[in-house]
């Protein structure tokens, strides 16, 4: 059984990516949190110790103060009655100890205090059993006192020894924490990075295969395989350019089937192109409704180049509204790095607070029980001018981020408006275009007048073309909806075309000859009246300064705008070949809009559909 693969989409993965980093960030976050945790306890059971012992020391000297002004007062009635025996009531500071001794956590308070207080309680139990009866014992208790006051200096010396030590050790766990978090978090972000490369490229490599597939198909080569196997977008996006492939291979073979019936059917219409000498009485009429569908299309002309108008001042328009669309991000860019300058100020002054802070703690500790509470807001000063310095670094980096963004904006509306002010070019050009046009569809009207006097001598022949035309307009239709189906390139029309060419030049040899004679004539007549001012000269291709020259060499553009009317059948079987022609030098007249309006002033070219017989008739009149 084939086990199922995980299928992710591209967002999928992005996302996937992003979480990736996103709980790198939470690990670190809770490893920076658990050494600050673990830091902040030490501190604070060694704080709360040094509490203690600060207050056992306090209450020591004020026990021994009246000890001392005990034992003098013992040493004047010494001196008054020898006889009597005295001790030092000690009761309060052996109570304090064995207090002291009794606290909950004691045994894990200092080893040096714990020794240190047993050896005042060893030293107290001592002078407690003393008995003073002379001056020399006066002398020992004395001693005995000044070696308490002594064991209680050495506590607080020892205490301030080790609260210099605490600190180095506790430099020591923040240096540890901050090496574990920076070891930590490249470790991190560097395999977070790497998977998230490992998306992007197979993103990358994927897109690269399918433009290249594409590529492919556009260039004609419809053997090309697709190399992506995923179920993705750019999968999918496979499978479409696949099928679209098939469709395009399944279209083409029909084009070169309905090619070989359509020059089938141009055989029947050879049998009857030599009948055709008089011309067809019902193209006066198809004249008629010519210029009256030239008048539409100069209608739709006009309303175009309207268009094309209106069109221009909406690009206008928005061209103006990205320019102030630009302004404003410049101006917003401008308050963000002003908010950045402002925030490195307050940095700045956090920095000095802290200092403040540090100073205030150090004469805190001076003060020894006086300045400790104030040592506490001194702290608390601290932690806040840290938080503020570490929100001012935050603050900083969402500002730089924030200037980064809209410098990006900037430039891309600065893009956007150079686009605009192209696109606006564009639209006038086409309007200019579209008014040249007009003139020259009314050159085109006047021409049809011409050839309305021509086709009244061609009237008798119509009848006899009905029924062929009709078979060869449904094939036609056929294949226009089989090509409406892809847009084809000029190559792949030009080999269909070629497939079919050379079966149709032997069938079309004769009435091209008989064709070129009707042609010839008529061109000598048209010269004659163009000569005269009398007339209109039509013309297709070549120099118009020679137009008998170029006639004879352009025989069959000739033939496809005037002989139509004389021999309707011929022009059919020559159609397929010059509409190959004529997509190559199309294909050559799309590089530029110049190219095009070119093209009007060598030739006058009409293309109309092929819904009727009349204009099937005059399809390649140009």
């Amino acid at each position: 059984m084939k086990s199922k693969r995980l299928v992710l989409n591209i967002s999928a993965k992005l996302m996937g990516g992003a979480a990736i980093f996103f709980i790198a960030f939470i690990i670190l976050l809770i490893i920076v949190a658990s050494g600050s945790a673990k830091i902040g306890k030490q501190s604070l059971v060694y704080y709360g110790q040094r509490i203690q012992i600060e207050d056992f020391i306090n209450r020591v000297l004020d026990e021994l103060n009246p000890l001392n002004g005990e034992l003098l007062t013992i040493s004047s009635k010494l001196g008054e009655n020898e006889t009597e025996n005295y001790r030092l009531n000690t009761l309060a500071l052996q109570q304090l100890i064995e207090k002291q001794k009794s606290i909950e956590g004691y045994s894990q308070m200092p080893a040096f205090f714990t020794k240190y207080v047993s050896e005042i309680s060893t030293q107290l139990s001592l002078l407690s059993s003393r008995t003073l009866t002379s001056k020399s014992d006066i002398v020992e208790a004395s001693n005995d006192l000044n070696k308490l006051s002594l064991l209680v200096g050495s506590i607080l010396s020892e205490d301030l020894a080790s609260a210099g030590s605490f600190g180095i050790s506790m430099q020591d766990a923040q240096n540890q924490v901050r090496l574990r978090l920076i070891v930590l978090g490249t470790i991190m972000f560097a395999l977070a990075l790497i998977v998230y490369i490992i998306i992007i490229q197979s993103i990358r490599t994927s897109v690269q295969k399918t433009l290249h597939f594409a590529d492919k198909i556009a260039q004609g080569d419809l053997t090309a395989l697709s190399e992506v196997n995923s179920s993705d977008e750019i999968g999918q996006i496979n499978q479409s350019l696949t099928l679209l492939k098939t469709k395009l291979f399944e279209v083409l073979q029909s084009i070169k089937d309905i090619s070989l019936s359509i020059a089938e059917a141009s055989n029947e219409f050879s049998a009857g192109s030599q009948l055709i000498s008089g011309g067809a009485s019902a193209q006066a009429s198809s004249s008629q409704e010519i210029s009256a569908a030239m008048e539409q299309i100069s209608e739709v002309i006009k309303q175009s180049a309207e268009n094309a108008n209106e069109t221009g001042r909406i690009a206008r328009n928005a061209f103006d509204g990205i320019q102030i669309g630009a302004e404003h991000v410049e101006s917003a860019l401008a308050v963000i790095e002003d908010i950045a300058q402002k925030n490195s100020i307050i940095g700045e002054i956090s920095y000095q607070t802290k200092i403040l802070s540090i100073n205030a703690s150090v004469e805190a500790s001076r003060a020894a029980e006086v300045g400790r509470g104030f040592a506490v807001v001194a702290e608390e000063v601290k932690r806040l001018a840290e938080s503020t310095q570490h929100s001012a670094s935050e603050i900083k980096f969402v500002s730089k981020k924030g200037v980064d963004l809209a410098r990006k904006s900037a430039n891309e509306l600065r893009s956007l408006v150079a686009e605009f002010q192209r696109t606006t070019e564009l639209v006038d050009e086409i309007a200019e275009a579209s008014n040249d046009h007009i003139s020259t569809i009314i050159q085109i009207n006047s021409s049809l007048q011409e050839l309305n006097n021509i086709t009244q001598q061609n009237a008798s022949s119509a009848e006899e073309l009905a029924a062929s035309s009709s078979e060869l307009v449904k094939l036609t239709e056929q294949l226009d909806t089989l090509i409406s189906y892809f847009s084809l390139e000029e190559k792949e029309i030009e080999d269909s075309s070629a497939n079919v060419e050379n079966k149709r030049s032997e069938q079309t040899t004769s009435a091209k000859e008989i064709d070129r004679l009707v042609s010839l004539s008529f061109l000598e007549e048209q010269k004659n009246s163009s000569d005269d001012g009398s007339g209109t000269f039509i013309y297709l291709g070549g120099n118009k300064k020679d137009p008998e020259i170029n006639a004879e060499k352009e025989e069959e553009p000739v033939l496809a705008s005037m002989i139509e009317t004389i021999d309707q059948s011929n022009l059919i079987n020559e159609m397929p070949i010059m509409q190959a022609e004529e997509n190559k030098n199309a294909g050559h007249q799309k590089k530029s809009g110049t190219d095009k309006h070119k093209s009007i002033s060598k030739g006058v070219r009409i293309n109309l559909s092929d819904n009727d017989d009349l204009d099937s008739q005059f399809e390649k009149m140009k």
